[in-house]
């Protein structure tokens, strides 16, 4: 595969010596955190008001921001880009759960695979998607050790949000053939971000996103990415 600026795809560029401006050190486009010690929920039963995610992320996710400077902020919404080859029934999944989706994919790579494509959603904090998503268990409605997936908080819907993830989902090598590039997978994702920092490309992916919530359930942690300015969300 090509890297640096001879394809001109975001996940391929990979910044070298120059790519911060001939080895000056660039100013960070990003804040990380990590997470540890977050562990998936339980089946809850005969709680009265079972948890739908970690105490840890209720805030990274479903945290809203505060009137700054007597100026009211518009609200996150909070989404998953969840991988169907990873948890089967996905599309009809999300079909009966009532919340807003779509398929990253769209016409024919859309209709053929479904069944293994990203699928965006928009989650609210209650449902039971959501609860299923952070809970560890044998049925198949637990979802947790499966890592399906990254979150993202976004202020815009979920038609922009999707034709802006879009534009990450393939690369092309050296012959000018294209690729699937499964930035969904939370690791990969994280990597990748961080690696772009303080580049052009590396501001890229953040447009519309406020923040990237990827989960490493082996390591019981959470990486969460910020740009390195934006409104702070309320504890």
């Amino acid at each position: 595969m090509t890297t640096g600026a001879e394809s001109g795809d975001y996940w391929t560029n990979l910044p070298g010596e120059t790519a911060k401006g001939e080895g000056a050190e660039a100013e960070s486009a990003i804040t990380v955190e990590t997470i540890e010690g977050v562990e998936p929920l339980d089946d809850q039963l005969g709680v009265a008001e079972p948890l739908s995610v970690p105490t840890a992320l209720r805030d990274p996710l479903f945290g809203q921001p505060d009137i700054i400077a007597g100026r009211s902020v518009l609200p996150l919404h909070t989404y998953a880009v969840l991988d169907a080859a990873r948890v089967p029934g996905l599309p009809e999944m999300l079909d009966g759960s009532g919340l807003d989706h779509a398929c990253l994919f769209q016409g024919q790579a859309a209709s053929e695979l479904r069944d293994v494509a990203p699928w965006l959603v928009r989650l609210e904090e209650s449902h039971g998607l959501t609860r299923a998503l952070f809970t560890r268990g044998d049925g198949p409605n637990h979802l947790w050790d499966k890592e399906p997936g990254i979150f993202l908080r976004s202020q815009e819907a979920l038609d922009a949000v999707r034709k802006h993830l879009r534009k990450f989902t393939k690369v092309r090598d050296e012959d000018g053939r294209w690729y699937y590039a499964r930035f969904w997978e939370p690791r990969w994702c994280a990597w990748s971000i961080q690696t772009l920092d303080g580049t052009q490309d590396g501001t890229r992916f953040l447009k519309p996103v406020a923040r990237v919530v990827a989960l490493d359930p082996r390591l019981s942690q959470a990486t969460v990415i910020n740009p390195a300015r934006q409104v702070e969300v309320a504890e």
